[in-house]
């Protein structure tokens, strides 16, 4: 059985998270499966990892400007202790060739370098500079370790991040489409807990709280489509350190706005609030493919986003790309005219299952990667 390890996991649920669990939940019985966390807290799904005997490795925390010395002692030695046959390194940038460099010299066979964004999300100044200035030596790093099969999730991270002289493929994050399934149960069970209207309208985001998924301009936009009773409640699902801004941001809107704006945290069963709403925003300032987009689609909802997500997320002919330069009445003219749409939701779950985007065709093409001489 080989033995394989998955970097990149950290203590929020984000989509490098919920791509992992669904790649050890397919393989659970065909590999052996560990953890490196990206985090010294505790990991998103922790406990169903551990009850499915997958091993997490926490070596404190070896990630960041402070640990960049010590950090190639520490993995090098666990590296060598552990001696994986595959190591699948999750990044949001070039920053992590070090690891594939490292997983090289102890002997790896292979080495999948996985780059999920153009550029890190939620970090400070100084690491994005230093991510721009880097970005040509780790190209030229990871284009000489013969070792390391490189993949992206889009063909704009593709094009953005390597440019034309590193071998790419492109590998698009599928989901599992069946667990974003519409349900009028759900939906119901949602909106009585929060007091919501049969009748009424209502607007979602399921995004970290970081700088890079622009929450100011979201806020903003929600603030004016229910100040116009374009839509009468809106959810933000999800964590991180843009809180405190989201929540002053907020402070400064009327009492009635305030009330309709539902900040609900971190949340597992997203399909609840997906199935409760009635279309999906995203007003990102780029993103490698946006998972997020392809589950609102898979529970029939239109979605209004951002000209910074690729293209390529659109399955069902129900998402509309709307220019950042736009002002808060042109989006909520757009979100008005997806509220009209007719949509057979539990149809589109179908589309998406039948499209590039599940995670059928995503994990085969994986295994196949794993499997490759």
């Amino acid at each position: 059985m080989k033995k394989i390890l998955y970097t990149g996991v950290g203590h929020e649920i984000g989509g490098v998270e919920l791509l992992v669990k669904q790649i050890v939940a397919k393989n659970l019985k065909k590999y052996e499966i560990h953890i490196l966390a990206a985090t010294d807290q505790q990991v998103a799904f922790e406990k169903y990892f551990l009850d499915n005997g997958v091993r997490i490795h926490y070596l404190k925390n070896i990630f960041g400007l402070k640990s960049a010395i010590r950090r190639k002692f520490i993995l090098r030695k666990f590296f060598d202790s552990e001696q994986f046959d595959i190591i699948h390194i999750n990044a949001n940038s070039l920053n992590a060739s070090y690891m594939a460099k490292i997983a090289t010299n102890v002997g790896c066979k292979k080495i999948i370098y996985h780059v999920h964004n153009v550029e890190p999300s939620g970090q400070k100044f100084l690491i994005k500079l230093l991510t721009k200035l880097l970005m040509g030596f780790n190209r030229k790093r990871l284009r000489k370790l013969k070792q390391v099969k490189i993949i992206a999730v889009s063909d704009d991270v593709k094009k953005r991040v390597f440019g034309l002289k590193v071998d790419v493929e492109v590998v698009l994050n599928g989901i599992t489409v069946d667990n974003y399934l519409f349900s009028e149960e759900k939906r119901s069970n949602i909106r009585e807990e929060y007091s919501i209207k049969v009748q009424d309208r209502v607007g979602i985001i399921v995004a970290r709280l970081t700088p890079l998924k622009n929450y100011q301009k979201t806020v903003e936009i929600v603030n004016y489509g229910i100040e116009h009773q374009i839509f009468d409640y809106f959810f933000i699902i999800g964590e991180g350190s843009e809180r405190p801004n989201i929540e002053k941001q907020i402070s400064t809107f009327s009492d009635y706005s305030q009330k309709r704006i539902l900040m609900i945290g971190q949340r597992e069963n997203i399909v609840d609030y997906l199935s409760a709403a009635d279309f999906f925003l995203l007003t990102s300032i780029n993103e490698g493919l946006a998972n997020s987009v392809i589950e609102a689609q898979s529970n029939g909802l239109p979605c209004v986003i951002s000209n910074g997500v690729p293209k390529s997320v659109d399955v069902t002919g129900n998402v509309s790309f709307v220019a950042l330069t736009e002002d808060s009445k042109q989006w909520n003219n757009v979100i008005r005219q997806s509220l009209s749409r007719k949509i057979n939701r539990k149809a589109e779950n179908l589309i998406v299952a039948n499209s590039p985007l599940s995670s059928k065709v995503f994990l085969n093409r994986l295994e196949r990667l794993y499997e490759e001489k």
